[in-house]
């Protein structure tokens, strides 16, 4: 299993005032060579992960290639 980083790569604002910044991360495995960003199973993981870690409610659908830099960990 490979385990993916997943980094902040813009300021976005997610809820409430609040934002999501850049070096924010997440740390998600995988049982494959490149990371389905695309599925709400992992999209829901990484938001879960940022609320746990910092407190923020990012909403699945902006989980994707435009706020987030995917890394093989």
């Amino acid at each position: 299993m490979a385990l993916f980083k997943l980094t902040v790569k813009r300021k976005f604002n997610v809820r409430q005032g609040k934002f999501a910044d850049p070096g924010m991360t997440a740390e998600v495995t995988y049982n494959g060579s490149n990371f389905p960003i695309g599925d709400t199973k992992y999209r829901l993981e990484v938001a879960g992960q940022l609320k746990a870690k910092y407190g923020i409610d990012v909403e699945p659908g902006q989980v994707s290639t435009v706020n987030f830099d995917v890394t093989k960990a």
